[in-house]
């Protein structure tokens, strides 16, 4: 995109022959154009010279989004996008809706990050109750509190937020662990996991901490049982049970199984997180991808195969760790 498309499409909207509504379109695709040029300022007269229309197209609501956002100016953004909730095509509302509350939501995880804590609670608090995004508003509240060391309260928050969602333990578990060994109760982890684990909804992921709590309690019976317990679940893979089996074989005598075993590269934990729309890494969880602008699409990145070692004699790498 260069300033002569700009240069061709503005000369276009001045054409007086040019109906209302196609005049309209051009303007918005000139504002569109800007908005990829990063030139905000002209962008944002041209938007406020629509505004007059009282436009309901989810273009033009979008494209206020990304200039107020692109000025830096986050509070409008987020205002804007709850405007549009109101006052876009009726059939549009719900995605505006949406939208407005996954921004106040990656705001909140920033703001909590950054030690602005009340700022992450007030943020959270746009999800409304209902919503499939309370559980991860949920997971701003508790890991605000536990910014501010307030781990008792951060425990509670985390264990409904992880009992409401078990397919989010990626972003509970963490503060569960931190929130609870902060306070010397650790053995809670394992009634609040085995919980979890009975939603058939569990990931994987969950069945893999209870049974490295209980191997790292002692009771190694209690951790090979979790994985019994999921006979017959397709997700049950060599993949997913790799880390009890890494413990498990070091028990072993130095046999042929083992051996092979410890030529394996085996797979980590994710460590970074990745826009399915654009494939862009984060440091962390993200619910608006600043860089193509895509809502919801951030996740865990593809773990990452391990180069191939020989473990040492029980030291397995545990999902739940001490401080």
């Amino acid at each position: 995109l260069t300033g002569t498309r700009v240069i061709s499409r503005m000369g276009l909207a001045a054409r007086p022959s040019l109906t209302p509504q196609k005049r309209i379109s051009v303007t918005l695709a000139l504002v569109e154009d800007l908005l990829v040029l990063k030139r905000w300022q002209e962008a944002g007269e041209l938007l406020d010279e629509l505004q007059r229309h009282n436009l309901t197209s989810a273009r033009y609501w979008t494209a206020r989004f990304r200039q107020a956002l692109g000025r830096g100016d986050e509070s409008t953004a987020a205002r804007t996008l709850r405007e549009a909730a109101r006052r876009a095509a009726p059939n549009e509302r719900q995605m505006f809706r949406d939208r407005h509350e996954s921004f106040q939501l990656d705001r909140g995880v920033r703001a909590a990050l950054r030690g602005d804590f009340s700022d992450a609670r007030r943020y959270a608090r746009n999800v409304a109750e209902g919503s499939p995004r309370a559980a991860a508003s949920m997971f701003v509240q508790a890991l605000s509190r536990l910014g501010e060391e307030e781990h008792e309260r951060a425990a509670e928050v985390a264990t409904e937020g992880l009992l409401k969602a078990p397919e989010l333990v990626h972003l509970f578990l963490p503060v569960l662990q931190r929130s609870l060994l902060a306070t010397g109760q650790y053995s809670r982890v394992v009634p609040i996991l085995e919980s979890a684990c009975r939603n058939p909804a569990a990931p994987p992921e969950l069945w893999i901490a209870l049974a490295q709590l209980h191997e790292k309690m002692g009771d190694r019976e209690m951790a090979v049982q979790v994985f019994e317990e999921k006979a017959g679940d397709p997700r049950l893979t060599p993949a997913v049970a790799s880390p009890l089996l890494r413990v498990l074989v070091n028990d072993l005598p130095d046999s042929d199984f083992t051996r092979i075993w410890n030529t394996l590269a085996k797979p980590e934990a994710a460590s970074a997180w990745a826009c399915r729309s654009c494939g862009a890494v984060h440091d962390g969880m993200r619910w608006y991808c600043p860089e193509c602008g895509a809502f919801d699409s951030v996740g865990p990145a593809a773990p990452r195969p391990a180069e191939p070692s020989r473990p040492h004699p029980r030291s397995p790498r545990l999902l739940i760790e001490a401080p």
